[in-house]
């Protein structure tokens, strides 16, 4: 965060703040005494306890208008001056990196809400995973171009199952499933999921705070027991997988190195 987030309410711009664990986030940034520019498709329906014009700022943002981005961090910096936080559901990365790097004193966090999805591919939901892992990859590249000086933080948020409408109204079921696939029951197997989410909103609203309010953020933040140990399940698993193989990678360089 920058050094100026310690002596002043902090900025934070907040994508998806219509439901789930954006929403909540947006009320966990005005419960701290730190400032929600909070961003929906149809921000009239945005509401939150003990909001004034000093701490919320509700804006239209729609994902596949990448202008409607733009237009809300130019609107953020008019209003607040500057903005500490990104939290993105969105691909908003490269305005937040310019506004960051641009304003005085330099710096913010980048908290990109990818999923455990991006870190592993989970049946059923192949382009989702796909998506996730993309902006995984984006992330930890960009991470390590930056500048220093800049002082810009990049953490990759990876939520387990939370109990929003992730599977409900954020998710389109085929009517018309492939024949091929005629072993697996599409709508069972995601009721299935959506009945075991362990996640509290609220709760993973305040760790995504706590991270982005620090001096250095992680790179990486899981949130949930599931996510947790999905991920180092599959560490050991890789692991494994290297070290029974480990001839055969080993084989291909070559004589002179």
């Amino acid at each position: 965060m920058s050094p100026s987030a310690s002596k002043s309410p902090r900025i934070f711009l907040i994508t998806g703040c219509s439901t789930g664990i954006g929403a909540s986030l947006a009320q966990e940034v005005i419960d701290r005494g730190d400032i929600a520019v909070a961003t929906a498709r149809k921000p009239s329906s945005l509401k939150f306890k003990d909001t004034t014009e000093q701490n919320f700022l509700p804006l239209p943002v729609d994902l596949y208008d990448r202008e409607s981005i733009v237009a809300a961090f130019d609107a953020a910096v008019k209003a607040f001056g500057r903005v500490d936080a990104f939290i993105n559901n969105a691909d908003g990365t490269r305005k937040a990196m310019e506004v960051m790097r641009a304003q005085s004193p330099p710096g913010g966090a980048i908290m990109q809400v990818t999923s455990i999805g991006g870190l592993i591919g989970f049946p059923l939901m192949s382009m989702y995973s796909a998506s996730k892992f993309a902006v995984e990859g984006l992330t930890e590249a960009i991470a390590q171009e930056v500048k220093p000086e800049w002082n810009i933080h990049f953490t990759c948020v990876e939520p387990g199952g939370f109990r929003t409408d992730f599977f409900h109204r954020s998710m389109t079921y085929t009517d018309q499933p492939h024949p091929a696939y005629d072993h697996v029951d599409l709508r069972a197997t995601m009721k299935q999921m959506a009945d075991v989410q362990m996640g509290d909103p609220a709760k993973g609203a305040r760790a995504i705070y706590e991270a982005a309010v620090l001096s250095k953020p992680p790179s990486r933040l899981l949130l949930g027991t599931d996510a947790y140990n999905w991920y180092n399940s599959k560490l050991e698993s890789w692991a494994g997988d290297a070290k029974e193989n480990e001839h055969i990678s080993l084989s291909t360089d070559v004589d002179a190195a």
